[in-house]
């Protein structure tokens, strides 16, 4: 750039110098027209020669003059473009630069989503698989259950005492599903038996008939969409005397 900017100085320094030897050149021609005047008429030829030198001298300087100033135009013009040129390349280069700084900062942020992404998906496939690990073997128990309720030897006889029918209803409890849900005084994922036997003693409730799907639940209501594919699947399929032995055994942690 500094090469250019010198250039045009040089070239602008000529140009003022051309000038000035063309406005040089052309004063000798008055002198010469004032000696011509001055010259007695005697001495015609001496006046002539001179002024036919002055002239040839005038056309010669005005001939080459316009020449140099031209050509000195057509460097300056040369130089500007020159360096107008080198500066859009600069401008060029230097965008080309940023855009490939931006480009590699938007493939790292790609790149760091990605990875977001596919870790985020690994984890859901993870949870899904012990999800539908635990509803099989949820479902397992369910099956176990209604194949031991559907056999002879598996009904609880027609008539029990309160203690036989608390001890039958303990051990379906034990051995069923209700224990996943329920626990007798630690709350699970729903109410302990202490409170589903103590809610259904103050409301005077029958906890047999809500097991059968032929009450509405009392307890916790809002978390009756978990029970309810119990009922439907295992214990409104058992037999009464089963469920009046459960609902012995839990009212029996009523307060």
């Amino acid at each position: 750039m500094k090469k250019r900017i010198l250039t045009l100085g040089i070239l602008s320094i000529l140009l003022i110098t051309s000038c000035k030897k063309e406005t040089a050149k052309s004063e000798p021609k008055a002198e010469t027209e004032e000696i011509t005047t001055a010259v007695p008429d005697e001495q015609p030829s001496v006046a002539e020669q001179a002024a036919e030198t002055q002239d040839s001298v005038v056309t010669e300087t005005s001939t080459e003059t316009p020449v140099k100033v031209a050509d000195a135009k057509k460097e300056v013009v040369k130089a500007v473009e020159e360096v107008k040129n080198e500066a859009v390349n600069k401008a060029v280069q230097k965008s080309e630069t940023v855009t490939k700084k931006v480009e590699n900062i938007a493939t790292k942020e790609t790149e760091k989503a990605t990875k977001v992404v596919e870790s985020v998906t690994e984890k859901t496939s993870t949870v899904k698989e012990t999800s539908q690990k635990e509803i099989d073997n949820v479902t397992k128990e369910a099956e176990a259950v209604k194949e031991e309720i559907s056999t002879p030897a598996a009904k609880a006889p027609k008539q029990l005492t309160q203690a036989e029918k608390i001890a039958r209803g303990k051990t379906l409890f034990t051995t069923g599903i209700c224990k996943n849900c329920h626990n007798q005084t630690k709350k699970l994922i729903g109410p302990t038996l202490v409170i589903i036997g103590s809610t259904y003693k103050k409301k005077k409730g029958r906890i047999a008939n809500f097991l059968q799907g032929n009450a509405k639940p009392i307890v916790d209501p809002k978390r009756f969409k978990m029970m309810k594919p119990n009922i439907d699947d295992v214990t409104r399929h058992m037999p009464i005397q089963d469920l009046e032995a459960l609902e012995a055994y839990i009212m029996s942690f009523a307060k």
